[in-house]
């Protein structure tokens, strides 16, 4: 094999390694200017968003105000509250699929920008879902998590609290990192290392969501119209989401160590 066409899809490979991890924009961005492509990337953001909180809500109220009979007065808060949890789970669980897929496959590069605002939204909506549940925290509105007898929060209340409090804190820090000015002070490989550890967020955010619901997702008599609960819907994204990125990034490991000696094969062959 020809040399130069070797050293070619090195430089190829190498361009396409960058785009991913986000030190270069794809070509088909980097002519536009940087306020531009905020505005796409953003614009891009809200239109994925609302496909994820729509759809959510309506769920709630098919499950709930329908199937339950829950009163409509609910809706602009507590059903509204639960439909901000789910969909902060599944947004912050997407900014973690985009860069193996991007890896996977080219036509996923144009997400990469994404993962910022991802990050960023999904930690906003856990915010305010975590600020809208203590408001409405209280023995009527969350009986599993109360001993009746004393007021007071039991084990599953307790444990389920701490893990949303951490979690909510583990976002928090990972969302100050990904600010431009404090990007801007960090080596990229410092940064990246960090940002991963938003899959611990995931994990801690699943034992958040597990401790609040679990017992209704073995009770079918839970599962309202047929409907499986609102807390089993957001444990399954997480989960669902996480294996597709392990799977994606065997994958691609495999696909990068065969060119790798294919490369180094090509290159020997051609010197001797």
């Amino acid at each position: 094999m020809d040399a130069s066409f070797i050293a070619k899809k090195s430089i190829e490979n190498l361009i396409s390694e960058l785009e991913v991890e986000g030190a270069i924009a794809p070509k088909s961005e980097s002519t536009r200017s940087p306020r531009a492509k905020k505005y796409i990337e953003f614009q891009k953001f809200y239109n994925i968003f609302l496909i994820v909180f729509i759809p959510s809500l309506l769920y709630a109220i098919c499950r709930y105000t329908i199937q339950h009979n829950e009163p409509w007065y609910d809706l602009p808060f507590y059903l509204l509250n639960k439909t901000l949890g789910v969909s902060s789970v599944i947004i912050m669980s997407l900014a973690y699929i985009i860069g193996p897929l991007a890896k996977f496959s080219s036509r996923y590069k144009k997400y990469l920008g994404h993962r910022k605002y991802f990050g960023i939204g999904g930690f906003f909506l856990g915010t305010s879902h975590g600020a809208m549940s203590l408001l409405l925290m209280s023995p009527n509105n969350y009986e599993v998590f109360y001993n009746l007898e004393t007021g007071r929060l039991n084990w599953q209340g307790s444990l389920s609290m701490l893990f949303g409090t951490l979690a909510l804190f583990h976002l928090f820090f990972i969302a100050i990192i990904s600010l431009p000015p404090v990007m801007r002070e960090m080596h990229a490989k410092q940064w990246k290392n960090i940002q991963k550890g938003g899959i611990i967020a995931l994990l801690i955010t699943f034992l958040h969501i597990a401790a609040f619901g679990y017992k209704s997702w073995f009770n079918l008599d839970k599962w309202y119209g047929g409907m499986p609960p609102f807390s089993l819907v957001g444990a399954s994204s997480i989960l669902i989401i996480l294996f597709i990125r392990k799977i994606i990034t065997l994958h691609n490991q495999a696909h990068g160590k065969k060119t790798l000696l294919n490369f180094y094969q090509n290159t020997h062959k051609h010197l001797h």
